[in-house]
């Protein structure tokens, strides 16, 4: 059974990712992510938190870690994501 995350994203961001132009979100790592589960993405900010009703469902396609090889910070996990199949 696949599991829904949910990931608030900076504004500009959210409008990258519903224009398909933003593919991957690097997050604080949840040993739950997982290929083929799926991602909510909200477009939120500091102040605010979430703002709007507005999201956007996506399907993780690759999740990188930390053990993956040089380039993330301790403690985080790049998730890659596409259309929902």
């Amino acid at each position: 059974m696949r599991l829904i995350h949910e990931i608030g994203v900076r504004p500009h961001e959210f409008e990258a990712v519903s224009r398909r132009q933003k593919t991957s979100e690097v997050c604080i790592d949840a040993p739950s992510y997982q290929v083929g589960d799926l991602v909510e993405l909200y477009p939120w900010n500091k102040t605010m938190g979430r703002i709007g009703d507005h999201s956007i469902i996506r399907e993780i396609t690759f999740v990188r870690t930390e053990d993956d090889g040089p380039g993330l910070m301790p403690g985080h996990v790049m998730i890659c994501f596409g259309e929902p199949s």
